[in-house]
């Protein structure tokens, strides 16, 4: 499997010269610029690209997080600080079809869970937990029902409801994801403790 880094600054610029002139917005904690995390793309064995970021720790607890509808790898910014602080590394990943991950034909939740499986053995990773945020959520439940043995804790933020038609019973998602609640709550805890 290989991995390389993005150096394609001219998919930056573009996004930036589409923004209106003006003052630069002021905050007291100066923000970091997108090249600052660059992006790294993956080749899955089918052949496909998969585009992720990381950010936080470089060393810390790996957690994977799922982005919203709409969204991409570069939500994941929000938390670098947070995440730093707490000692969490954030590897935030393009759905594919978004960002620069390439689309697939039939995308559901199971098949995206063996693409995260499969990134986190490029990356030498055998446990690891998972970070969702909103329309995110379905995929991550997805990701711990199918590699109970790989995924150590479970956090989802402003979690979605799931279909009945959608990847599996919505009650075996429940047994399954009991026994995650109690380590997300212990994480959510650290990290407030940490950022507070």
């Amino acid at each position: 499997m290989q991995t390389r880094t993005l150096d394609d600054n001219s998919h930056f610029s573009r996004s930036a010269s589409r923004r209106s002139a003006g003052p630069a917005p002021t905050s007291k904690h100066p923000a970091r610029s997108e090249k600052s995390f660059p992006a790294h793309l993956t080749v899955l064995h089918d052949g496909r690209r998969l585009a992720y970021a990381e950010y936080g720790e470089k060393h810390g607890f790996p957690l994977f997080y799922f982005h919203n509808h709409g969204g991409s790898r570069l939500q994941g910014q929000f938390f670098h600080r947070d995440a730093q602080q707490a000692g969490f590394r954030i590897i935030a990943i393009d759905r594919p079809g978004i960002g620069f991950s390439d689309p697939v034909r039939a995308l559901s939740h199971i098949s995206f869970s063996d693409d995260i499986v499969e990134l986190a053995d490029s990356l030498a990773l055998s446990r690891f937990g998972l970070l969702s945020w909103a329309g995110g959520s379905p995929f991550a439940f997805a990701a711990a029902h199918q590699h109970p043995g790989r995924i150590k804790l479970l956090i989802s933020l402003c979690s979605v409801p799931m279909q009945r038609r959608q990847a599996f019973p919505i009650r075996t998602l429940a047994a399954s994801l009991h026994r995650f609640s109690l380590a997300a709550m212990k994480m959510f805890i650290s990290i407030r403790q940490v950022s507070c």
